[in-house]
């Protein structure tokens, strides 16, 4: 191996760097010390004293975590409007020039055929679609560098507080378990002041806040806000049973507006909110978060052929034309059983291209928050934040990035792991009549058949076979916990050798849950089906 030593290239700095810069040349140098011969002279990270007009010039034309790459015969210039764009740009350069894929913890590779010649005369700015990018998954959430390396800007939020607010906010009595369901009178003068008190409390509190959550409590589907004389006028007046909800917020809005300017509001339109008023506009300075909750997983958000998404996206256009700023709430994977088979990898795709071509500023991508699982996390966690940051990549480009994770990921037998894929999203599709939410049970996903779901565990053990190193091992077999949950669920079975088997592969992975609100149980009686787990 040559001497990283002899290609080692100086990184420049501002004066009184802060951490994200000093983090990111760090780990630029330690990149660009294993990339033989690369044509650099040196890279400038940020705001420098004697940078290039035009590089002044192009840092004006960006937007929030937008960057730029600017190459003359001193440098290779890496600026963004923000540090943290500057931050995004170094990533981006790793992964574009140098090859680097950081496709989780325990994998990131630098590909071998990766270019490593830099263009002498380069202009390059970037703008990413959405403001917010938020990949909620354990493996992310587990690791602090993860949002770091995956070009994520989660919101910053009044004391970190994303939703469910008004327990707190209107200082309701009791814990948030004893109200579920239970929302305040929202025309009540008395919880406005307390609302209203609060909101300014909290942001007064934490300056750097860009968002504060002015939301409903948790509720269930058969659930709704208050229903007194006036809550009930107001929510007949706009056609929703959000109507107090949103006039609500308006108020608060317009209220600490002249106060704090550069603050949005945010609230959410879920389960009884979800429909968008009529005649009313939003201030400028609210941010509606729309929940993806009711929507089919199998059928595009726009596909005419699916009535429940088909109306989903009604509501999604109407939301469009009552608010300036509008976020998604999207959800990834079975919450009721997060270790079976669930085949959205085409739908992925779908809903954050169709989010980006109405105007979405935000993208929040709930998976498996709480516990790690068997649905494939470490891929749809990589594969939806490189979506979230370049929503305009075509299917085809979509697809090789897929390849290229699973290929890495996997080892020599990754086509297996994509067979695999392929057959379940192609089998669940079917005649385009089969219909699953994100709560939905293994065997309505898939209709079960023994010789099929048999060609299914073969996939695994067939890549099993061909994985070379222990690590991909270990996420062949994390991986094919989905197919055996999958046809021990279905078949109700009692044989303990494979439950056991199953058993021992969802704790060698560390998953801790079976469903997003049941813990993995210690498990003794392995003749007991899943289904009792």
């Amino acid at each position: 191996m040559s001497d990283p030593k002899k290609y080692r290239i100086p990184v420049i700095l501002p004066e009184n760097p802060v951490t994200v810069l000093t983090e990111s040349a760090a780990l630029l140098s330690a990149k660009l010390a294993l990339a033989e011969k690369i044509n650099l002279p040196s890279v400038t990270l940020g705001k420098t004293d004697g940078e290039p007009q035009e590089v002044t010039s192009m840092r004006a034309t960006l937007t929030n975590d937008g960057y730029l790459l600017y190459r003359d015969k001193k440098s290779l210039y890496i600026s963004g409007k923000t540090d943290r764009g500057t931050r995004q740009g170094v990533i981006c350069f790793l992964t574009d020039y140098l090859g680097c894929r950081f496709f989780a913890k325990d994998c990131e590779v630098m590909l071998p055929d990766a270019a490593r010649e830099i263009p002498e005369f380069l202009r390059f700015t970037y703008n990413p679609t959405f403001d917010f990018r938020c990949s909620f998954y354990k493996l992310a959430l587990a690791d602090p560098e993860y949002d770091k390396l995956h070009k994520l800007n989660p919101i910053r939020y009044a004391r970190g507080m994303r939703v469910h607010t008004f327990y707190d906010l209107a200082e309701m009595p009791g814990t948030r378990e004893e109200n579920i369901g239970v929302q305040p009178c929202l025309c009540d003068e008395n919880v406005y002041r307390t609302v209203l008190g609060n909101v300014r409390k909290w942001l007064l509190e934490e300056p750097d806040a860009t968002v504060i959550s002015v939301s409903q409590n948790v509720s269930y589907e058969h659930q709704l806000g208050c229903h007194c004389e006036k809550c009930a006028a107001l929510n007949a007046r706009y056609g929703t049973e959000g109507g107090a909800l949103f006039a609500f917020v308006n108020r608060i809005a317009r209220e600490i507006k002249p106060e704090f300017p550069n603050v949005l509001i945010e609230t959410l339109a879920y389960r009884y909110s979800v429909t968008p008023p009529q005649g009313m506009t939003f201030e400028d300075n609210v941010l509606v978060q729309l929940c993806v909750m009711d929507a089919c997983y199998n059928h595009r958000i726009d596909d005419q052929t699916c009535p429940q998404n088909y109306r989903f996206a009604e509501f999604f256009e109407n939301w469009a034309k009552v608010c300036s700023h509008l976020s998604v709430w999207d959800y990834h994977v079975d919450f009721a059983f997060y270790q079976t088979i669930f085949p959205n990898y085409s739908i992925l795709y779908d809903h954050i291209t169709y989010y980006a071509a109405h105007n979405v500023v935000s993208v929040f991508n709930e998976g498996n928050f709480n516990s790690f699982c068997g649905q494939f996390e470490e891929l749809r966690s990589y594969i939806c934040s490189e979506l979230m940051w370049n929503p305009h990549m075509n299917r085809e480009a979509y697809t090789a990035m897929i390849d290229e994770f699973c290929r890495c990921f996997y080892g020599d037998g990754w086509a297996y792991i994509r067979t695999f894929m392929e057959q379940t999203e192609s089998i669940a599709k079917g005649d385009g009549k089969r219909h699953f939410s994100l709560y939905a049970s293994p065997d309505s996903i898939l209709p079960y058949d023994a010789e099929q779901c048999d060609d299914l565990l073969a996939l695994f053990e067939k890549a099993l076979a061909a994985a070379q190193t222990p690590v991909q091992k270990k996420h062949v077999r994390k991986a094919s916990i989905q197919a055996l949950y999958y046809r021990q669920y279905c078949t109700n079975s009692h044989d303990s050798a494979p439950n056991e088997r199953l058993y021992r592969l969802m704790k060698e992975a560390d998953i801790e849950r079976i469903t997003e609100g049941a813990p993995l149980r210690e498990i003794t009686d392995f003749a007991a089906s899943v289904r009792s787990w």
